[in-house]
């Protein structure tokens, strides 16, 4: 996905939503002049931002990234992408080893 996609869906989430840019921008601690360059220059946020973001519209960060319908998740695996948002990336490699190796 490039930047323009990645906004489209945020934006998309947004206004379902029903948040201004003013809102939305102020909950997740950016200027909307920030936002607004975004899509203008066709740079990507931080990570930091995208994630204060995606907390603001309540969506797990990857999200943003894939192909992944929130709505067709169960609660469970919503549940795991939301706990792997927090982890560290010392943990999400010990965790995708784990996979790795329980897919033998």
């Amino acid at each position: 996905m490039d930047s323009k996609q990645i906004f489209d869906r945020v934006e998309s989430i947004r206004i379902k939503k029903g948040l201004s840019v003013y809102a939305m921008s102020d909950k997740a601690g950016i200027s909307h002049n920030t936002y607004g360059l975004w899509k203008t220059r066709g740079t990507l946020p931080t990570v930091d931002t995208l994630e204060a973001i995606c907390d603001v519209l309540e969506i797990p960060f990857v999200y943003l990234f894939t192909d992944v319908d929130e709505n067709r998740l169960d609660a469970e695996q919503l549940e795991l992408l939301s706990l792997w948002k927090n982890l560290t990336p010392e943990r999400k490699k010990l965790i995708f080893l784990t996979l790795k190796e329980m897919q033998k």
